[in-house]
């Protein structure tokens, strides 16, 4: 991935859409200097059966998919779609512009995993932070069904949906599966990868999904397998007969992975294997320290250096939350508004994210003060916040593309 730095080098290339953002020189100030975070190099390992005989290897290649877990906010997911990663995200954190962004990614050939949130859920109950463990299924399969919806059946073998589950409750889970058995079938038979987390019971692991199978009448779903060695254990993992796996929780690709890998695919040679690795999380420093080198060489360029104005307005005016309070208020009184009500009313427009463009197109149509006066005027650390999102995009593709040419 290429960026312009100051003195006109290209630092790294920016995929696709990107390679139009960056046309002008950023401010001539001086870089700041940065320790660069230590990256730890570790080899792989592939399982092939060299000490043991083996029905089936386990490496990276191995798997189907292995989605970039982590990604629900924009930008994240923004700059792994234009570098064509396979993105995992969590329904309950999923607002209009990232829907419509995945289902972009969707068209073109890109790969998604949806995780309904139960973990969330489960975790908030546990703090007592919230009055049930279970996830609102009702608004996960909404969400799911925002996504995919109207989507070309040729592209539904590239989306994975987790089905619902409660943790640490698998008798629980199986009453959720019997009552969503009709939405869960609608999934499997559009060609969606229908996940169904095992869990730890009284039982094997083995019976469990044979229990499973029962329900739901066939075996055309994933077994969601958890990555975390207390949650499930290698020989109850050894139990399970299927053909369809995928490694929950957000593994780290390596050898406790490809352990669990092995535990199921020696019992079930040539089965389907994904998983998701929240590998943002993993190299967060790497971004985080590219994010702020972008955001150096590009500071005071909010309004004349890689993104146009009409960029800049389109998140201000449509991300819920991109504005303070003040700012609103600012805006406001740019427009000659000081009635407290109507100033309060464009706060909570603002803050729900469904009308602060629609107020202002009431009294300025063609927003043609906005472009002249109150958006410099009143939204200049706004318009930063919103460059450095946008920048946050371009350093998560410069990581990943750096990694994927290593």
């Amino acid at each position: 991935m290429q960026v312009l730095s100051q003195t006109g080098a290209t630092a790294s290339a920016v995929p696709g859409a990107q390679a139009e953002m960056f046309t002008a020189q950023p401010a001539e100030d001086p870089p700041k200097r940065r320790t660069p975070p230590k990256t730890v190099t570790r080899d792989v390992p592939v399982v092939d059966g060299s000490m043991f005989p083996l029905n089936d290897d386990v490496s990276p290649d191995r798997f189907w998919a292995v989605f970039v877990s982590g990604a629900s906010a924009y930008y994240d997911a923004k700059g792994l779609s234009e570098l064509g990663q396979a993105i995992g995200v969590v329904a309950d954190k999923l607002v209009s512009r990232v829907i419509l962004l995945l289902r972009t990614h969707l068209r073109r050939g890109g790969k998604l995993f949806i995780d309904s949130g139960a973990y969330g859920a489960f975790t908030a109950w546990d703090k007592g932070k919230a009055a049930s463990p279970l996830a609102d299924f009702a608004e996960v399969f909404a969400t799911y069904d925002q996504v995919i919806d109207d989507l070309s059946p040729a592209l539904m073998d590239n989306v994975m949906l987790v089905m619902p589950d409660v943790l640490r409750n698998p008798e629980w889970s199986l009453q959720l599966l019997q009552e969503h058995r009709k939405k869960i079938l609608g999934y499997i038979d559009r060609g969606i990868h229908a996940v169904v987390p095992a869990q730890r019971g009284p039982v094997p692991a083995g019976e469990t999904v044979n229990r499973v199978a029962r329900i739901l009448g066939t075996r055309r779903f994933t077994v969601g397998i958890p990555s975390a060695a207390a949650a499930m254990s290698l020989a109850d993992i050894a139990t399970i007969r299927h053909d369809r796996f995928h490694i929950l929780g957000r593994g780290s690709m390596g050898l406790p992975l490809f352990q669990r890998t092995y535990a199921f695919l020696e019992q079930n040679p040539g089965a389907l294997v994904s998983a998701d690795a929240n590998r943002l999380r993993t190299n967060m420093p790497e971004v985080s320290y590219r994010h702020a080198e972008l955001r150096d060489e590009f500071d005071g360029t909010e309004w004349s250096g890689p993104f146009d104005d009409t960029e800049i307005i389109c998140d201000l005016l449509d991300q819920r939350n991109m504005l303070t309070k003040r700012q609103v208020e600012m805006l406001a009184q740019a427009y000659g508004i000081t009635d407290r009500a109507t100033v309060l009313q464009w706060i909570k427009a603002h803050k729900s994210g469904n009308g602060l463009r629609e107020l202002l197109e009431e009294i300025d149509p063609e927003l043609d003060w906005l472009w002249h006066y109150a958006l410099r005027a009143s939204l200049g650390e706004a318009a930063k916040k919103a460059l450095s999102a946008r920048l946050r995009a371009v350093a998560v593709s410069d990581v990943f593309d750096a990694m994927e040419a290593a």
